[in-house]
């Protein structure tokens, strides 16, 4: 029986709620605004200036040109694009490609299929904090490289990774530079041309807008072979009658963002902290990933004695919600790809959990929640201990 009324959601990193400023915005062209923003009457004129004023708003939200904005279905299809368009744009003559071994899967699938198509890819080792070895992938990057990509911040554990670093290894190199900023976007400071990337990823629905919709930014300059044809929109980079309500929803997503930061990341930390205040005096727990250089907003706790899936289900019972790692990766019989290459081995990948706090956590439920999980833990613990009960836990 759920304990909470409403059910406290502790999961924002794999998804935030629909501001509802960003809704009423969307509201317009999931009706009257129906237009084709391709078509000249002015019913599809309002539907461009829509796109157009979105655009803007993404783009300030970077520090951007809008010209260097691309409007994707989703973080997925910007990772994918920035993969996939600019190494079949690059010189052929460069075959090898570097990504980080802790990378989203859109990224490291996408690699996996360039290694199929013939090119040489090379994964980066992380520390066991969760940070790239820049002396590693330093090793790594070489004039046969066409592209790095290395994420902003990791979505399991929060570890904010040295882009900026890697980006000049990259450069020196002669080689493109990619980044998945997905998880970061909203919390964090990102401006693509300081961080010296030519490829931005980000989505919506990471930072209070709607899901299925994202952005790439590209910088100028820089050629990217499409991944869809059949038409000249986003300036012949993805070819597509756009979705018009989405698009908006992540432009005021993206206003609301910059103008409300500081309150968010302030609300986020003073949860997060009586969070921690009431849980990080539980015995036989252990927080994955640097204490320092992480966003302000997750957690991944190692829970020994433990199966983190078990503890979910009978926290969504009690009516809480947390997760044992990235959404995308729901369902997959393998452990967690990122905490595996930190170093931990599958009994500690398989007892941990990612608990995400966001605008509208507030404190005082954090740390009303903080109190039943260490609860449900030990009670966990104690069933695990009876004989009887062993082999079924």
């Amino acid at each position: 029986m759920s304990i909470f009324d409403p059910p406290v959601y502790l999961d924002y990193a794999a998804s935030t709620p629909l501001h509802h400023r960003a809704l009423e915005e969307m509201l317009p062209f999931l009706s009257s605004g129906y237009g084709n923003p391709s078509s000249t009457h002015q019913f599809g004129r309002c539907a461009r200036a829509a796109i157009d004023d979105a655009r803007d708003s993404v783009a300030q939200l970077l520090h951007a040109d809008a010209s260097e904005i691309c409007f994707t279905s989703g973080g997925t299809e910007a990772d994918n694009l920035a993969v996939f368009g600019s190494v079949l744009s690059a010189d052929p003559s460069r075959r090898r490609v570097v990504v980080s071994a802790i990378e989203h899967h859109a990224v490291l699938h996408a690699a996996n299929r360039l290694s199929d198509m013939g090119f040489e890819v090379q994964y980066a080792p992380v520390t066991r904090s969760g940070n790239v070895d820049l002396d590693a992938i330093s090793a790594l990057i070489d004039e046969q490289t066409v592209l790095v990509s290395v994420m902003l911040a990791n979505n399991e554990t929060g570890v904010v990774l040295p882009v900026k670093k890697i980006a000049r290894i990259a450069k020196a190199a002669g080689s493109l530079m990619h980044t998945d900023a997905v998880q970061a976007a909203g919390l964090i400071n990102i401006d693509p041309k300081d961080l010296g990337v030519d490829t931005l990823s980000i989505s919506a629905h990471k930072f209070y807008g709607p899901k299925g919709v994202g952005a790439l930014w590209v910088r100028r300059g820089v050629k990217l072979t499409p991944l869809l044809y059949g038409g000249a929109q986003e300036r012949e980079r993805r070819a597509g009658t756009e979705d018009v309500a989405a698009i908006v929803g992540m432009g005021a997503a993206s206003r609301l963002a910059l103008a409300e930061r500081n309150q968010w990341r302030d609300a986020v930390n003073q949860a997060r902290q009586a969070f921690q205040d009431e849980f990080d005096t539980l015995a036989g727990i252990s927080l994955h990933g640097e204490t320092e250089k992480r966003l302000p907003n997750i957690l991944n706790y190692g829970l020994s004695g433990v199966s983190a899936e078990l503890l979910t289900m009978r926290l969504d019972a009690l009516g809480i919600a947390i997760s044992t790692g990235a959404a995308c990766a729901s369902g997959s019989l393998e452990p967690s790809h990122v905490l595996t290459a930190m170093g931990f081995d599958k009994d500690e990948v398989n007892s941990s959990v990612r608990i995400s706090f966001g605008r509208d956590s507030g404190a005082d439920v954090a740390g009303q929640a903080a109190k039943l999980i260490a609860k449900t833990i030990l009670h966990l613990r104690h069933l695990r201990q009876m004989p009887q009960l062993h082999q079924i836990l």
